[in-house]
């Protein structure tokens, strides 16, 4: 019955019925727990935490895969390492500590090569979208490296960046806005955007035009590639910038 609970959770949780898979994989937890058995206790806290963190609720999600990552690495389960540093992957990613998060796609994606154990659609399908956040936020070629730096990672190092991002101690990353070709007076409009200023408003607060502060914006979002206020937001978040005073 227990396993029942547990494929019937995550089979909710790849169609989106996350409210009947955190039901449903919380049952399955509390009767592991109950019989005792470490190996269940670690696909159910895994497959919770999973479901938690796509609900946004991470720091419920984190103890769980925290606790199934030991749990693995105790038992000596390399697949079911790979599926908890991808989950904490994704994790990291949403913390905007996208280094980490990189580093930890690697290592996953190295273990599940040397055990030969594919991804299930569903999950390739959040690790992609994972690499492409990641993409978007280092830039292609340093998120290549960086998840190049993560395959070569020993094992245990990885198992232990996965924990400190569970716990909210991963390193944060370092300002990259240097790196985006936007010049001082962009940046101020981009982090004047992302504290929810209108065109006019960026215009009272820089003391230029509104039609100036419009001209400014369309060269923030062509150089950065973004089709929305809401995309060019969280790059000033991503990359620290904090909004001029008025």
């Amino acid at each position: 019955m227990a396993w029942a609970r547990h494929d019937l959770g995550l089979l909710a949780r790849d169609h989106g019925d996350l409210g009947s898979a955190s039901e449903l994989l919380r049952a399955s937890l509390r009767d592991f727990r109950q019989l005792d058995y470490p190996w269940a206790v670690a696909w159910s806290a895994w497959g919770l935490g999973t479901t938690l963190s796509a609900q946004g609720r991470l720091e419920e999600a984190c103890p769980l895969l925290a606790e199934a990552l030991r749990i693995y690495t105790r038992i000596n389960d390399p697949r079911g390492v790979a599926q908890c540093l991808e989950a904490l992957a994704h994790v990291a990613s949403e913390r905007a500590h996208y280094e980490s998060a990189a580093r930890l796609i690697g290592a996953a994606a190295a273990l599940r090569v040397r055990v030969a154990a594919r991804q299930p659609d569903a999950e390739q399908a959040r690790s992609s979208a994972v690499e492409r956040v990641l993409a978007r936020a280092l830039g292609p070629q340093d998120a290549d490296t960086l998840m190049h730096a993560g395959r070569t990672m020993p094992a245990q190092q990885a198992a232990d960046l996965a924990i400190t991002v569970a716990l909210g101690a991963a390193p944060g990353d370092p300002d990259r806005s240097h790196q985006v070709p936007l010049t001082p007076r962009e940046r101020q409009v981009a982090a004047l955007v992302a504290s929810g200023r209108t065109n006019r408003q960026i215009g009272r607060v820089l003391g230029i035009s509104e039609k100036t502060a419009e001209v400014h914006m369309h060269h923030v979002m062509s150089k950065l590639d973004a089709r929305s206020r809401a995309e060019v937001a969280a790059w000033v978040v991503t990359h620290h910038l904090s909004a001029p005073a008025r």
